[in-house]
């Protein structure tokens, strides 16, 4: 029998597992992808979505062999691992790389500058594995950040970027009339960072919030040894590279952890009697 730390942590391997089987299917060409611009997309369209609810279910995956002392999990979990590969998604490698360099300086502190050095070097390997990408993620971040702070306080509303940016891309353009940018440069929706989204629709406020109060409640390195934070961890990394907010199984499992962490805290927290249910329909 399994001594699990979290109901839900059959689940997350459950969840894990089989999107990794679907990936390494679609690249061995059993099965379609999702999108014909990718070889390997898993249930999405889009493999970066795919490759963060695997990243997510990692973290639970791990502690549920480690618990269960089980040789097929780990099997299952390695398949995970080989499946991020496939996906290919830069914002992932990054968080696990976080990750693992924080477990690092809190169990072996004189391996720390070394593996910063892994570190510096593994950046520019991400930002060249897909160059275009990087640059035009880096071109609207800049654009943003310098042209539009003007209500850095309050924000423009809901659809803030979506109404605004097209217009700070055209003033950039016409200041910079033979920028490398326009090579890269495109109509788009969403700045490809959560909290730059936010920072542009609603200010500066409630951003701060939220990431005070996500830092105050992973608090101090000993949250690397919780799943659930781990988990709520690789979101917000991946948030500054992409728009996980907008799909809802991202909403679902933040409530399932923040609710897993709580409960060890507290006698009083959220119901959540069925985490299967929950986690099957994500």
């Amino acid at each position: 029998p399994c001594d699990v730390t979290s109901q839900a942590e059959p689940e997350f391997f459950f969840v894990g597992f089989i999107q990794s089987l679907i990936c390494i299917a679609q690249f061995f060409g059993l099965t379609n992808s999702g999108n014909p611009y990718f070889q390997v997309t898993g249930t999405f369209d889009n493999p970066n979505i795919s490759a963060l609810l695997i990243l997510c279910c990692l973290p639970h995956s791990i502690s549920y062999g480690r618990n269960c002392r089980s040789k097929l999990v780990y099997a299952a979990v390695f398949l995970m691992l080989f499946s991020l590969i496939l996906l290919k998604s830069r914002s992932v490698f990054f968080a696990i790389l976080i990750i693992g360099i924080l477990y690092i300086f809190k169990k072996n502190r004189k391996l720390f500058v070394s593996s910063l050095m892994v570190l510096s070097l593994s950046i520019p390997l991400l930002f060249f594995l897909k160059e275009d990408s990087a640059n035009g993620r880096l071109f609207i971040w800049q654009t943003v950040l310098t042209s539009g702070v003007e209500d850095i306080l309050f924000g423009f509303g809901k659809h803030g970027f979506s109404q605004n940016y097209m217009l700070w891309q055209a003033e950039y353009f016409n200041r910079h009339v033979e920028s490398d940018y326009s090579q890269v440069a495109d109509q788009v929706n969403n700045p490809f960072n959560e909290y730059l989204l936010c920072l542009v629709n609603y200010g500066i406020i409630i951003p701060g919030l939220i990431v005070f109060g996500l830092v105050k409640w992973l608090n101090k390195l000993d949250f690397i040894f919780d799943p659930s934070k781990v988990t709520v961890f690789f979101i917000m990394v991946f948030a500054l590279f992409s728009y996980p907010f907008h799909y809802y199984f991202v909403i679902v499992i933040l409530m399932v952890c923040l609710n897993t962490t709580n409960r060890r805290m507290s006698n009083h927290s959220l119901p959540l009697k069925k985490p299967k249910i929950v986690m099957v329909l994500s």
